[in-house]
């Protein structure tokens, strides 16, 4: 099995990627919007290694509401099985 991607709700997803590239020195890809679902993120990687951090916002995800919905903060892992 490989850890491909650990992803996260944000608030502010061009803050956090800001954060994510000049304090942990990641890379990032291109952002993704889909316009019917009010959804963008992007993927964040380090050079040394292939598991990618996801950022992802939509304006109807609550912070930090805990069990009333989904809400800022982990929300998957991402992973591989090979045969």
């Amino acid at each position: 099995m490989k850890f491909e991607h650990l992803a996260l709700w944000v608030k502010d997803l061009e803050a956090a990627k800001h954060f994510y590239v000049k304090y942990f020195n990641m890379k990032c890809g291109e952002k993704y919007i889909n316009p019917v679902k009010k959804f963008s993120s992007y993927f964040l990687s380090f050079e040394s290694s292939e598991t990618r951090l996801e950022i992802m916002h939509k304006p109807d995800i609550l912070e930090n509401q805990g069990d009333k919905g989904m809400s800022t903060g982990l929300t998957h892992f991402g992973y591989f099985c090979r045969k």
